[in-house]
């Protein structure tokens, strides 16, 4: 009996620990955006559940038509016609009773602090008096479970960049640089004429869904030639300046779609990188252009020879060394130097070179 009763506590307990922590984790107020995530470790239907900004309460149900019941890990997405303007606040209740801090799961508040609900969220523990988030979004949740305020909200950003171009390889890598998680999977690679879709690559290593910091290695055969473009495009409109996430180009300057990179703010007008790949990136999101990415200078790489380029990073074969079969002083080059060619030297000292 005290066995089984040992058991049944047991099997409660662990059955208890699995709780689901479904969390508000990017807003936009301009367009009404929602995104939440089920942080916890057991499902959760969040179809009841509702979104508050106050005056305005809407249940999730009647927000979007997608499955409402989230497994660990998932997000869903939908947009909210009152979650608007640069001053507000969001919260998710389990219920309508909106005045209670038992009810109260997730909150945030931008441009400025004291909306209607923040004393309900600060009771419930879920956010701090007088904080909020600044700027006017779109805002994106960095923290983890436990973890809530301001400090853990950042300006949603998507940022991915070019990082690395070898065109021995013929490989690229593509790091995400910004603060949400970004699939780019229907994005386009570009050296004019050459395009192709990210998804359709020969072989990658990582995967197509980059979450902040993560790289992804991809191999496409059209990265080759030692005068090219690399353009990384978020739709297949080449020619639009909203279409073009980032660029390079090396071996000269005014490829067909610099006029677009440069319109885009992603490049600057004439410069191109001018040594040999591997070419990297060595910025940070906000770096632009060849000031921040390394290569190889090509030169002679040798000190003693005549034409050695201090500069140089890898040796192009050029370099050039004195003759080991000029003897210096053989005048008549019988490769001895004696009395005959001090002879012809002084024949001819003092003549009067045309």
């Amino acid at each position: 009996m005290k066995t089984l009763t040992f058991l049944g506590a047991l099997f409660a307990a662990l059955y208890c620990s699995a709780q689901a922590d479904v969390r508000i984790t990017m807003i936009d107020p301009a367009t009404g955006d929602v995104e939440l995530t089920n942080l916890g470790d057991a499902d959760l239907d969040v179809g009841p559940y509702s979104m508050c900004n106050f005056p305005d309460y809407d249940p999730i149900s009647s927000l979007t038509g997608l499955a409402t019941n989230m497994v660990p890990g998932a997000t869903l997405t939908f947009t909210w016609p009152a979650l608007s303007g640069s001053d507000g606040e969001c919260g998710l209740y389990s219920s309508t009773s909106f005045g209670s801090s038992a009810a109260i799961v997730d909150y945030v508040e931008w441009g400025s602090a004291g909306h209607f609900r923040e004393g309900v969220a600060v009771g419930a523990g879920v956010w701090f008096a007088g904080q909020f988030v600044p700027g006017t979004g779109p805002f994106a949740f960095v923290g983890g479970q436990g973890d809530y305020g301001s400090a853990f909200w950042v300006l949603a950003i998507s940022n991915v960049r070019i990082t690395n171009v070898d065109l021995n390889q013929n490989t690229a890598q593509l790091t995400n640089m910004g603060t949400v998680e970004e699939d780019i999977s229907e994005w386009y690679l570009c050296n004019f004429p050459s395009y192709l879709e990210v998804q359709l690559v020969p072989s990658q290593i990582g995967d197509f869904v980059l979450s902040p910091g993560e790289t992804v290695l991809l191999e496409w055969s059209s990265l080759s030639g030692g005068d090219g473009e690399f353009g990384l495009y978020n739709t297949n409109a080449f020619t639009s300046t909203a279409a073009m996430e980032d660029y390079v180009q090396w071996g000269a300057s005014g490829h067909q779609r610099e006029v677009v990179a440069v319109a885009a703010g992603v490049w600057n007008a004439g410069e191109f990188i001018f040594g040999g790949s591997p070419f990297i990136f060595n910025g940070t999101g906000s770096d632009v252009g060849v000031a921040f990415w390394s290569f190889n200078v090509l030169g002679c790489t040798y000190s003693t020879a005549s034409n050695y380029n201090a500069l140089a990073t890898e040796d192009d074969g050029s370099c050039m060394f004195p003759d080991p079969n000029d003897c210096l002083g053989d005048l008549n080059s019988d490769m001895v130097v004696n009395t005959t060619d001090l002879l012809i030297f002084l024949g001819a000292f003092g003549t009067i070179c045309n």
